[in-house]
């Protein structure tokens, strides 16, 4: 019984030792993730950007609640939303394209879609290994600013929101949830969609300590 006792408290001790350290250590940390490729901006490699922010890295499993910014086209230099609006609709050998957007959550980093024999996506919203959380059609995108600039290797958003990121994310005690921002071009004259190469992720660690939430 004494041997118990003592083993008891000594986990006990260890358990509390680890919720002071992680309370101590990241509770007043402000938190950033994102914009993972901006040092590869100068050439235009990409389009699409996304950071999600918070002015602490514990949370309640049930309100992992962040600021969430993204943009889909860059509006830097003499770019306008008109002249964006161009550049995202186009003629492809005959076949119109609109590009749209969509956002995913998932614990995945690949994100897979169902794929017909044309290799065209079935069901952007079901038919795919994530949670769907918002798609923005080309006509929204378009007539809201989801644009940015960059000034100093620094990404300025004209659109920011919060997102929660829902508790079925986290089964696992430690593990990594992803939010992926793609672009989907539609194919105006087969009305079918396909996944363009406009695409960045956001990588978010967690661990599970009780019923807190810790990003790492």
């Amino acid at each position: 019984m004494k041997n118990y006792f003592k083993k008891s408290v000594g986990v006990l001790l260890i358990l509390l030792t680890l919720i002071s350290t992680l309370t101590g250590c990241y509770q007043n940390e402000e938190y950033h993730r994102g914009d993972t490729y901006i040092s590869l901006r100068p050439n235009y490699s990409q389009e699409c950007y996304a950071r999600v922010e918070a002015d602490k890295s514990i949370f309640d499993i049930d309100d992992v609640t962040l600021d969430f910014s993204y943009g889909f086209y860059s509006l830097d230099g003499n770019r306008t939303l008109e002249t964006a609006r161009i550049h995202n609709l186009y003629n492809e050998n005959g076949v119109v394209i609109e590009n749209n957007f969509a956002i995913y959550i998932s614990n995945s980093e690949d994100l897979v879609f169902e794929r017909d024999d044309n290799r065209k996506i079935v069901d952007y919203d079901n038919k795919v290994n994530a949670k769907l959380w918002k798609f923005i059609s080309f006509e929204e995108a378009f007539n809201t600013d989801y644009g940015y600039t960059i000034s100093e290797f620094e990404i300025n958003y004209n659109h920011s929101e919060k997102i929660t990121l829902p508790i079925e994310f986290f089964a696992a005690q430690s593990g990594t949830v992803f939010i992926h921002v793609v672009c989907l071009r539609y194919l105006v004259n087969d009305q079918l969609f396909a996944l363009g190469d406009d695409k960045t992720m956001i990588e978010l660690e967690y661990r599970l300590i009780g019923d807190k939430l810790v990003l790492r």
